[in-house]
C-alpha cells in the first residue's frame, strides 16, 4: 500500500491536457506516454526501468538524436487494426507499425528508407507522404510472387480463411480447388478438386465462414452450394417460383447469382445477391436441415429475408454485388443502374412453416416492404455492373468499383458525393475485385486489357491523401478479383490466364505462400510416375497406341447410324419443314415442296408460281397419252421384259400361249376317286 500511493494518487487526479512537447527529454520512451500532469505535479513514472515492471511488457529505450515520439492516437485505424487479431493493445500495434518503417540501430538514430521494388512505379513522395508528415513512401509487399496454376480459364474468384492457412479458387471453367499454404511444396498443387459443383455454370463468388469450417459458392445458377472446409457438399438453397412476378414472395433465387458473402460474426447467415434484383438473407442449419435433395417437398428453405432493388423509376434491377459491414448491422448491395443501396438488417426469427391437413405449401418468408436506409443512385455509370464493394474495418468507409473504369471512396455519413474517384480503370470482367490494405491507409484494384493491346496492372491508391501510390504491371491480359490478407499482409489476385499469384515481400508478410515457396519436393522413388521432371524425361508410349499398330475395331451398327444422319451418303430428300421456320428456312406446305422438287422448279413461293399458271392452262390427259404411241413405236421397258423371260412355247404375238399343269382342287379329287 505505502508504494501505490502515488499512484493512485495520480489516478484520481483530474487527466487535463495533453502536449507531447511539456515532455521531458528523460522520458523519452516509445509506446503511449502518461500526461505530464497527472498526480498533481508529481513526475509520470518511466516505463523503460527496472523498478516499473508492474506496468507491462518493458518497451526498448529510446535512441539519442530521435525528438519525434509516436503518440497512440484512437482515431487512427493503423494502430487499432490488428487489436482483435493478436490482443496485444495498442503499444503492439504501434510497435508493427514501426516495424514496417524503421528499426533500432545501435549507437545511433533509426534509420528510415524508402524501398523501390522492381517493376514498381512509385508515385512522388507528395502524394505517397504519410498522414504524420513522414514523407517515405508506403512499404508494399509485392516484390515476391507465386504462380498457383490449376484452372483452365479465368479465375473469377479467391476466398481465404482467417487465419490464411487455406484458400479456395474458383473459375470460369465451373470448377473449384482448394489449396493449402502449410501442406504445399515448390510444385504448388491443389490438395482437392471439385468438378462443377454448380454444374456447368460458372463460379462467380467464393466466401470463408466466420468459423472457416464452411465455403459458400455461387455461380450463374440461381441455386447457391455450400461446401464444407475439405469441399464436401452438404447443402444446395432452394430455387424460387419463377412465374411469381413479386419477388418477396418466392422462397428463394430465380435468375444467375452474383455473389455471396458470410455474416461477418454470425456462422449461421449468409447474403446473396443475384440478377432478380434481390438480396435474400438465409438460415443456414434450416438450409442444411433440408439438405441436398432437388426432389424434397420440403418448402422450409431457410429463408430469413427479402430486399428488393429498384432503380430512380421504381423498377426492378438486378443486384450485381453485395458485402457485409464489419459489425454486420448493415449491408451494402450495388445494382445494375449504378446505385449503392444500404440496408439496415433487421431479419425477424426464423419461423418455420405448419402445414395443416390437405392444406397448400406456402413460402416460409415473406419481407416486408422495406426501403433501403440510404442511396446513392448516381453511384456509377447507368448500365455498368457494380463489380466489387469492400468495406473499410472502421465500418464507415467502403470503396466501390464499377465496369464503367472507375473506383469511389464513400463516407456511409454522406453518400450524395464520394470521397475520392480515380478513372482511367478498364474493367472488362463484371467480378473485378478490390480491396484495402491492412491498417486501410491504401486501396489496390486492377485492370484489364484486350488481347495484343499491352499487360494489366495493379494500381495502389492512398485513402489518406487521395493520389495514386504505385502503378505495376502483371502478367496475363486481366486481373479480376483481388484479395489483401490482413493477417499475412499478402495481395492474391486472379487472373485471366487461369492462374492465382500470391505477391508478398519476406521483410513484411508473414507465413502463407512464404511456408510453400521454400519447401522443397519429397524425394520419389523410380517406380514413382508423378513429377513433372520424371514425365518429361521418361515419355512412355504403349506400341498399340501408334497409327501403325493401331487395330481398327469400328462398330457397324454405329457407323450405319451414322451415315443415316448424313444427307448425302443416306440420300435421304429434304423433309417438308412444317410449323415456325427454323435455321433460316422458311415453313413450306406439302404442295410447295412438291413442285419445288421437280425439274426445273425453284425453292419458295416465287418459284411455283410459274408451275401453278401452267398446271392451269396444260390438260393432264393429253400430257399422259402423248407417250403411248412413243411406247407402241419403241418398247424399250414393258415389251422386251417379257420377251426374253416367257416359257417355252409360248408366242404372245401369235396368240400362243403355254398350256399349265390343271390346277386341281381337293374336292375335285375326291370326286374323281369315286
Amino acid at each position: 500500500p505505502g508504494q501505490a500511493g502515488p499512484l493512485l494518487e495520480a489516478c484520481v487526479t483530474d487527466f487535463g491536457s495533453f502536449d507531447s512537447a511539456d515532455m521531458s527529454a528523460e522520458g523519452d520512451i516509445f509506446g503511449p506516454q502518461l500526461p505530464p500532469s497527472m498526480a498533481g505535479g508529481v513526475e509520470a513514472p518511466r516505463l523503460g526501468g527496472e523498478e516499473d515492471s508492474d506496468f507491462g511488457p518493458q518497451l526498448p529505450p529510446s535512441t539519442a538524436g530521435v525528438d519525434a515520439v509516436l503518440v497512440y492516437d484512437p482515431d487512427d485505424l493503423s494502430l487499432q487494426v490488428f487489436d482483435a487479431d493478436t490482443g496485444g493493445g495498442p503499444a503492439s500495434a504501434a510497435r508493427r507499425r514501426r516495424r514496417g518503417t524503421a528499426g533500432d540501430t545501435e549507437g545511433g538514430p533509426i534509420a528510415t528508407s524508402t524501398r523501390h521494388y522492381p517493376g514498381l512505379d512509385v508515385g512522388d513522395s507528395d502524394n505517397s507522404a504519410d498522414s504524420d508528415g513522414e514523407g517515405a513512401a508506403p512499404l508494399l509487399p509485392v516484390s515476391h510472387q507465386i504462380a498457383l496454376s490449376a484452372h483452365t480459364k479465368t479465375v473469377t474468384s479467391i476466398a481465404l480463411d482467417r487465419s490464411g492457412a487455406r484458400m479456395v479458387t474458383g473459375g470460369s471453367d465451373s470448377d473449384v480447388y482448394f489449396w493449402d499454404f502449410a501442406g504445399m511444396t515448390r510444385e504448388l498443387r491443389p490438395f482437392r478438386h471439385i468438378e462443377r459443383p454448380l454444374g456447368a455454370y460458372q463460379v462467380r463468388s467464393l466466401d470463408f465462414s466466420p468459423t472457416a469450417d464452411r465455403v459458400l459458392v455461387c455461380g450463374s445458377s440461381s441455386q447457391p452450394v455450400i461446401l464444407d472446409r475439405d469441399g464436401r457438399k452438404l447443402t444446395t438453397l432452394i430455387k424460387g417460383d419463377m412465374y411469381i412476378r413479386d419477388m418477396r414472395h418466392t422462397k428463394g433465387h430465380v435468375a444467375a447469382c452474383t455473389g455471396g458473402k458470410w455474416h461477418p460474426t454470425d456462422a449461421n447467415a449468409i447474403a446473396t445477391a443475384s440478377e432478380d434484383g434481390t438480396v435474400r438473407l438465409w438460415d443456414v442449419d434450416v438450409a442444411m436441415e433440408r439438405g441436398d435433395d432437388a426432389s424434397s417437398l420440403n418448402v422450409n428453405g431457410g429463408q430469413r429475408a427479402v430486399y428488393v432493388l429498384r432503380d430512380s423509376r421504381g423498377i426492378k434491377t438486378a443486384c450485381t454485388s453485395v458485402a457485409w459491414a464489419p459489425g454486420g448491422e448493415t449491408l451494402m448491395s450495388g445494382g445494375r443502374d449504378g446505385s449503392l443501396q444500404l440496408w439496415e438488417v433487421r431479419a425477424k426469427a426464423y419461423q418455420p412453416v405448419l402445414l395443416a391437413a390437405r392444406a397448400v405449401p406456402r413460402s416460409e418468408a415473406i419481407a416486408d416492404a422495406s426501403r433501403p436506409a440510404a442511396t446513392a443512385r448516381a453511384a456509377h455509370a447507368p448500365g455498368a455492373d457494380v463489380t466489387c464493394i469492400r468495406w473499410r474495418a472502421d465500418g464507415r468507409v467502403l470503396a466501390s468499383r464499377s465496369t464503367d473504369g472507375t473506383l469511389k471512396l464513400w463516407d456511409i455519413r454522406r453518400l450524395d458525393a464520394p470521397v475520392a474517384e480515380w478513372g482511367d480503370l478498364p474493367a472488362l470482367h463484371p467480378m473485378t475485385g478490390l480491396d484495402f490494405s491492412p491498417d486501410g491507409s491504401i486501396l489496390v484494384t486492377g485492370t484489364s486489357v484486350k488481347k495484343g493491346q499491352g499487360k494489366p496492372t495493379l494500381d495502389f491508391f492512398s485513402t489518406r491523401t487521395l493520389g495514386r501510390v504505385a502503378r505495376m504491371e502483371v502478367d496475363g491480359a486481366a486481373v479480376v478479383p483481388i484479395l489483401w490478407h490482413p493477417r499475412l499482409n499478402q495481395i492474391l489476385l486472379g487472373n485471366s490466364d487461369g492462374k492465382a499469384y500470391a505477391l508478398y515481400d519476406p521483410t513484411l508478410s508473414e507465413k502463407g505462400a512464404m511456408l510453400c515457396s521454400v519447401k522443397a519436393a519429397p524425394k520419389r522413388g523410380m517406380l514413382s510416375y508423378m513429377g513433372e521432371g520424371f514425365s518429361q524425361a521418361m515419355h512412355i508410349v504403349t506400341p498399340h497406341a501408334l497409327p501403325m499398330f493401331r487395330q481398327e475395331n469400328d462398330d457397324h451398327r454405329k457407323k450405319r447410324k451414322l451415315d443415316r444422319k448424313d444427307p448425302l451418303k443416306s440420300r435421304k430428300p429434304e423433309q417438308v419443314l412444317s410449323g415456325p421456320g427454323t435455321g433460316g428456312k422458311l415453313a413450306v406446305s406439302y404442295q410447295q415442296a412438291l413442285l419445288a422438287s421437280m425439274s426445273g422448279g425453284i425453292s419458295g413461293l416465287g418459284g411455283t408460281r410459274d408451275k401453278i399458271d401452267a398446271f392451269k392452262t396444260e390438260d393432264p390427259r393429253e400430257e399422259l397419252l402423248k407417250y403411248a404411241k412413243m411406247a407402241e413405236e419403241n418398247p424399250v421397258f414393258v415389251s422386251p421384259a417379257y420377251t426374253t423371260n416367257q416359257p417355252v412355247g409360248a408366242d404372245p404375238t401369235a396368240g400362243t400361249y403355254p398350256k399349265f399343269a390343271k390346277t386341281v382342287e381337293p374336292e375335285d379329287e375326291a370326286q374323281d376317286s369315286d
